[in-house]
């Protein structure tokens, strides 16, 4: 079954119904931006490079 045909027939007007789809939304919000973050730190540049920094200090 589709879930839009599934949606459809959900009672809309019971607010435990309403309630769950809530937290449904925000737990699939929160797993997709997790994915994203794995996805974007795990993913190597294509031309990695190593950024040098260096401090020099003379004492007066």
């Amino acid at each position: 079954m589709r879930e839009k045909d599934r949606q459809a027939q959900l009672n809309i007007g019971d607010p435990a119904v309403f309630h769950r789809q809530e937290k449904q939304k925000a737990i699939d919000g929160r797993f997709l931006d997790h994915e994203r973050f794995v996805s974007q730190v795990m993913t190597i540049d294509p031309a990695p490079y190593l950024k040098l920094v260096a401090v020099l200090h003379r004492e007066a």
